[in-house]
């Protein structure tokens, strides 16, 4: 492709990228087992996933990440991997 071609293709490609990224960081923070999990207490995850939220904000392709998060919430609550259910719930809120 085109130079012009090639940086449209790679502005696209981090444009969806970004979404399941931030998606994939979450599921990090809110899963037991993680080193995250250990490293952090629940008041800096909980600061940590209200900065994602705010990122979100500024983030196109908000069902990208709606589907990955799904995704992972869906996984960490069947396995019963999840770190807060409270914050879970808190965190679907904030999404609707």
């Amino acid at each position: 492709p085109a130079p012009a071609t090639r940086g449209a293709t790679r502005t696209t490609l981090a444009e969806s990228r970004c979404p399941e990224l931030l998606a994939q960081y979450c599921d990090i923070l809110l899963r037991k087992g993680t080193s995250t999990h250990k490293k952090y207490s629940s008041e800096e995850i909980e600061v940590k996933i209200k900065d994602v939220l705010l990122l979100l904000k500024y983030v196109q392709n908000k069902d990208v990440f709606m589907r990955f998060y799904k995704g992972s919430l869906t996984r960490r609550l069947i396995l019963d991997t999840s770190i807060d259910n409270e914050l879970e719930e808190s965190i679907v809120i904030q999404l609707r």
